[in-house]
């Protein structure tokens, strides 16, 4: 079985409606960071802990749909089988609500898409620099027999060190993956 993004809703849709200050599970909603096709991530205060984390929450219509919540669930658990420098670690899985989410390390800084949009062009060496950080991320995760299925400058992000983490593991292929989809 393919699985493939829902449609975007219109632009006045909820994502999941979580206003600042509300919680879910153990996490205080601060901010909405970006939306996609599964849902919202938001920058979250993990309320057990006391760090900032980056908190991914499926689109509440979605998590009647089988399919699309055995793919959110792919996304945290093949990400959090990977401890590397240069990817972006998961922290937690759960639902609270009725709302799936998960929580991963926040990255404080930008993606190399609003980077080269910022900058409108990248010194060749710099490019080179951020693209082997984010070959050394994805050697990992191939190392770990996951193959990205994503990979795009707006899924490479950039902290305020210079340090590039790849995210959105959504598409991941696993062996599992594979097998099922034959």
């Amino acid at each position: 079985t393919v699985v493939t993004a829902p449609p975007e809703p219109p632009p006045t849709a909820s994502v999941a409606g979580l206003p600042a200050n509300s919680t879910l599970g153990g996490y205080q909603i601060i901010k909405e960071l970006g939306r996609g096709g599964m849902g919202a991530v938001y920058l979250a205060r993990q309320l057990s802990l006391n760090r900032e984390v980056a908190l991914k929450v499926m689109r509440p219509e979605w998590g009647r749909n089988a399919a699309f919540v055995a793919r959110f669930t792919r996304e945290a658990y093949a990400a959090a089988q990977l401890n590397h420098h240069h990817v972006v670690q998961i922290y937690d899985f759960g639902e609270d609500k009725g709302t799936a989410y998960f929580s991963m390390e926040y990255v404080d800084g930008t993606n190399l898409a609003g980077l080269v949009r910022q900058k409108s062009r990248l010194d060749p060496e710099e490019a080179v620099g951020y693209i082997l950080q984010a070959a050394r991320g994805l050697k990992f995760a191939h190392d770990q027999s996951m193959v990205h299925r994503d990979v795009k400058p707006e899924n490479l992000l950039l902290n305020t060190h210079g340090i590039v983490k790849v995210a959105d593991l959504g598409l991941v292929k696993t062996p599992e993956v594979a097998e099922a989809e034959e």
